[in-house]
């Protein structure tokens, strides 16, 4: 019967798992994030920051679960991880600091595309200039906007700065397709640790967050 269904295991599922358990082997400190929202590019921009030091890796979260039961006696306490696996997640893997890891992770802001949907972070402002785009059908994109253009040297340049959505507006799909077109990223996003494994103990994002002020007056609360 295990052969079975050990047969019915799909080759690059059985990879995946002997991959992740090695990977996870290696280090120390193994993180958890949710992936819900998080945009892909988000992701590459860190792994290039992060490059050396920090290990980010997108997996199945059954098979993260077979990897996890598989370092049990290597890593004791590791089992309680999979309580963590919830929604879709992604391993942040690092021999750093687990709290360390945390603070870097908070203050590395990367600037985004924004998204139909998405709440301006403060006033967008497309500024004057040459937008380096030929003329074409977008001029009426700018005019729907209330953007002023001109034609100069065979491109479209800005008459003047403009805003496009108030801080706290949502983005329309129309000012989104346009700051995309520009190359405006006014959307400022960073991943934040959820969870971290280090040497039996599981640390929380409510523990992980707290600056080294916050811990020194609980100490020091402590001691009164």
């Amino acid at each position: 019967m295990s052969l079975k269904l050990e047969r019915r295991i799909p080759e690059w599922k059985k990879k995946e798992v002997e991959e992740l358990t090695k990977l996870i082997g290696e280090y120390r400190i193994i993180g958890l994030t949710s992936l819900y929202k998080v945009q892909s590019f988000l992701i590459n921009e860190l792994r290039k920051r992060f490059r050396g030091q920090v290990v980010f890796r997108v997996a199945r979260k059954n098979l993260i679960r077979f990897a996890l039961k598989r370092l049990a006696e290597k890593k004791p306490g590791i089992d309680k991880l999979e309580e963590c696996l919830k929604g879709p997640v992604m391993l942040i893997l690092t021999n750093l600091n687990p709290f360390k890891l945390s603070s870097m992770l908070e203050k590395s802001k990367v600037k985004l595309p924004a998204k139909a949907g998405d709440i301006a972070p403060e006033d967008i402002i497309v500024h004057e200039g040459n937008t380096g785009i030929p003329p074409g059908p977008i001029i009426s994109e700018f005019s729907s906007l209330r953007i002023p253009t001109k034609i100069e040297g065979g491109s479209i340049w800005i008459a003047r700065d403009t805003v496009v959505a108030r801080k706290g507006e949502v983005i329309s799909d129309k000012v989104a397709g346009i700051l995309s077109r520009l190359g405006i990223k006014p959307i400022e996003a960073c991943l934040k640790l959820d969870t971290a494994y280090e040497d039996g103990i599981i640390y929380t994002s409510d523990i992980l967050s707290k600056t080294v002020e916050e811990w020194l007056n609980e100490l020091k609360d402590a001691t009164i």
